[in-house]
């Protein structure tokens, strides 16, 4: 392809990627979500999304392909129509891992996996049922406590092995005003000139401010992408940078 016409097709594979993901904050019962998806060069590897699954309960993921590009871009989409598709004929996280997992050691090359987060949050019951495959700890802050807690991943990443299936999912009692984090690496290594890391305890230490100012998702995930700017002073970032929360 000549430059022009590979310029082109990258800049509708960009427009069809954005459009791909959810078009703005949303509110699912007493639960509001927000996020923004940056990728590192034109198009990325990135994914989140939010949905309702059924009545009372929507759906929340962050997902990592490795490495950057076209490809990784390509196989977030099919990780997206997989996991919509399972999530909202079954209706339930049981077995979903075993059943993603198969169908991706089916289609990855080799050397590629997928790090995934998905959560099912049940408004009536206040209970977030999750399985982590391999992914970044998101965050639970609990503004009535001033405590975080992590959750951390419960199997592998996707693609790596077959006939993997992970155990029964976790699940987290939730309070109103609690707020959930989720983010890909692309946030805590975003790297200062210095080649400091930005890390996990700026992101605590920007929640908490957020917080107690009655901030809006919106306005938290805004806040934490602005301090990791800040942190970066204009340097580039190196990989996608997503925060769903």
């Amino acid at each position: 392809l000549q430059p022009r016409e590979m310029s082109h097709q990258l800049r509708v594979a960009r427009d069809i990627q954005k459009r791909l993901l959810p078009a703005g904050p949303a509110r699912f019962g007493s639960a509001e979500v927000a996020g923004l998806s940056e990728p590192s060069s034109r198009v990325g590897g990135d994914y989140f999304d939010y949905f309702q699954v059924d009545t009372g309960r929507f759906g929340l993921c962050v997902g990592d392909v490795s490495g950057h590009g076209i490809g990784p871009a390509l196989v977030m989409s099919n990780v997206r129509a997989h996991l919509r598709g399972l999530l909202q004929t079954r209706r339930s996280l049981g077995g979903l891992y075993g059943l993603l997992n198969r169908a991706l050691c089916n289609e990855l090359t080799e050397g590629m996996f997928v790090s995934l987060f998905v959560g099912v949050f049940d408004s009536a019951k206040m209970v977030l049922e999750f399985q982590n495959a391999g992914h970044t700890a998101p965050i639970l802050c609990r503004p009535s406590e001033d405590t975080f807690r992590t959750i951390p991943p419960t199997a592998p990443a996707l693609g790596l092995f077959d006939d993997l299936s992970a155990g029964p999912c976790p699940a987290v009692s939730v309070k109103s005003g609690d707020v959930l984090v989720c983010y890909t690496d692309g946030v805590t290594e975003r790297h200062s000139p210095e080649g400091e890391l930005y890390g996990e305890e700026r992101i605590r230490t920007v929640v908490r401010r957020a917080v107690k100012r009655g901030a809006s998702p919106a306005d938290v995930v805004a806040a934490i992408r602005e301090d990791c700017e800040v942190h970066a002073r204009d340097l580039p970032p190196r990989d996608d940078v997503t925060l769903p929360g």
